[in-house]
């Protein structure tokens, strides 16, 4: 369920954003608030002061976890991670295909790590 702020508030009072409650997406890491559902409104973070101009409603924001492509259906181990082009990938032991980066910009056929 999401929070609900039961203060009553009047106009320019100051309130503070709240967490995300018992919200939970399962694949995704809550990541703040926002005025719109589609993200292109107003940010929040939580314990941010908002100044209250009217009613408000904030939309939960979630980023998608990182999928192990070796193991996919588990989350990435980050302690053995090495990076590319802002990619978390695993240091060593791994192949990857090239549909893989196929979001990232990058062209690669064949990717290994050793």
């Amino acid at each position: 369920m999401a929070p609900i702020d039961s203060e009553d508030y009047i106009l320019a009072d100051l309130a503070t954003v709240l967490d995300k409650g018992d919200l939970v997406k399962d694949g995704y890491d809550f990541v703040g608030w926002n005025t719109s559902g589609d993200g292109k409104g107003v940010p929040y973070n939580v314990g941010e002061q908002l100044t209250i101009v009217d009613n408000i409603t904030l939309f939960a924001q979630w980023k998608a976890q990182p999928i192990d492509p070796v193991n996919p259906g588990k989350p990435v181990d980050d302690s053995n991670k090495g990076s590319l082009n802002g990619l978390n990938l695993p240091k060593t032991g791994a192949q990857y295909d090239a549909h893989y980066f196929s979001n990232t910009g990058l062209n690669f056929r064949n990717i290994y790590l050793i």
